[in-house]
């Protein structure tokens, strides 16, 4: 029952994201993504999620 905001790099929200409930996603457009590489170094597709936008999808959970 805990609002949840997962961020979505290298992996398939559609496979490694299996809560119900209160949620939402934040998926990159990287042209790594979908890699699954767990110990990538540059983090690029990571790095390229903006903060303001997890933060808005925080609050409007949060408001629900």
């Amino acid at each position: 029952g805990v609002p949840v905001v997962g961020l979505f790099g290298p992996t398939d929200p559609d496979i490694v994201f299996p809560y119900e409930g209160k949620i939402d996603s934040v998926r990159v457009s990287c042209p790594l993504r979908g890699c699954y590489n767990w110990e990538c170094e540059n983090q690029e597709c990571l790095l390229s999620i903006p903060a303001d936008e997890v933060f808005q999808r925080m609050v409007r959970l949060l408001r629900e």
